[in-house]
């Protein structure tokens, strides 16, 4: 609660149980009227304090014009929760004023043990809370270093991450290179292999063509290879020794159609008569053998013969084999009446 004790001029407190007063003055010269105090509020023993305090007097002020004003002196007496024992004294001038007129304020306050452990304890609680202010400013500080280093760290992370990258694509791009590089090596060097393959291959060829017109030069193939020999007349030891001579021949460069016997005789003619009967005679040609075109033809036509022969006893035989085999899986049935015996499959 507050209460409010005006005064006017001088007055005088009543004694305390201490036996302390409380004096209040003030000289005011602006003017005669001394009537403004209330008369309502009277300090009581339990509100005056246990100092003796005096104000200092108010300051005097010589106005160029006279006035009719009046002057207050309210003394406060305040207990709030967490303040005790403050005593507040404020002075009002109320009326007409004119220029060159002060007004002064005085704030006296008595302070207990009790209110200076407050006070220091709130002096220490500043303190701190401005350290604890400083603290957080330096950890703020620190954790903005921290960012900034990190930030740091992490700029030079990517641009190590960056010239990594910018590296791997250079070896890369020099490994494609290389391989590039390889590969139309390796073209060329086909290529050249293949020029050269196909050069011999020409040349062989050449020469196998003018081999070829020698041969025929020199002798015209029989139309008809056997149709001319006459045993009577023919050499028969050097017609023994042709075809030993063949035989050499054909395990020397094999042939299908001289070894199997699978085609006819005049399937297979026209094939001997233009390649196996020029090879053969130059065959016989560069181991010095001179023999006449009747003798090589009934050589390949008796070997044709032959192989023939073979080939033809083995189909029987393979068409026996078969038949055993149908007949042993099957089961003779009651003849018929017009004699036909039905067979029937185990």
């Amino acid at each position: 609660m507050d209460r409010i004790n005006d005064f006017s001029k001088s007055f005088s407190s009543p004694s305390t149980p201490s036996g302390q007063q409380f004096f209040i003055t003030f000289n005011d010269n602006s003017s005669n009227n001394s009537n403004s105090i209330p008369k309502n509020n009277v300090p009581r023993n339990n509100d005056v304090p246990k100092n003796n305090v005096q104000t200092p007097p108010m300051i005097k002020v010589n106005a160029p014009f006279s006035s009719t004003s009046s002057t207050t002196i309210s003394v406060r007496r305040i207990k709030t929760p967490g303040q005790n024992n403050v005593i507040r004294k404020q002075e009002t001038v109320s009326g007409t004023q004119t220029t060159h007129f002060r007004k002064s304020t005085h704030r006296l306050e008595l302070v207990s043990s009790r209110m200076r452990l407050q006070q220091q304890q709130l002096q220490q609680l500043q303190q701190q809370q401005k350290q604890q202010q400083k603290q957080q400013q330096l950890q703020q500080q620190q954790q903005q270093q921290q960012q900034q280093q990190l930030q740091q760290q992490l700029h030079q992370q990517q641009l190590q991450q960056q010239l990594h990258q910018h590296q791997m694509q250079q070896q890369l791009q020099q490994q494609q290179l290389q391989h590039q590089l390889q590969q139309q090596l390796q073209h060329q060097q086909q290529q050249q292999k293949q020029q050269q393959q196909q050069q011999q291959q020409q040349k062989l060829q050449q020469q196998q063509q003018k081999q070829m017109t020698s041969i025929s030069q020199q002798s015209v193939v029989p139309k008809k290879l056997y149709e001319e020999f006459d045993p009577k007349k023919a050499d028969l030891v050097l017609l023994k020794y042709t075809k030993e001579m063949l035989k050499k021949y054909i395990e020397e460069e094999p042939s299908g159609i001289l070894r199997n016997g699978e085609c006819t005789w005049s399937e297979t003619e026209p094939y001997i008569r233009e390649v196996h009967f020029p090879k053969f005679r130059k065959y016989l040609n560069d181991r010095g053998i001179q023999a006449q075109d009747i003798i090589i033809s009934k050589c390949l036509k008796d070997l044709h013969i032959s192989r023939r022969d073979l080939w033809n006893k083995k189909q029987r035989k393979l068409r026996e084999l078969r038949s055993k085999e149908q007949f042993d899986n099957v089961e003779a049935q009651s003849p018929r009446s017009d004699g036909y015996v039905p067979f029937k499959r185990k």
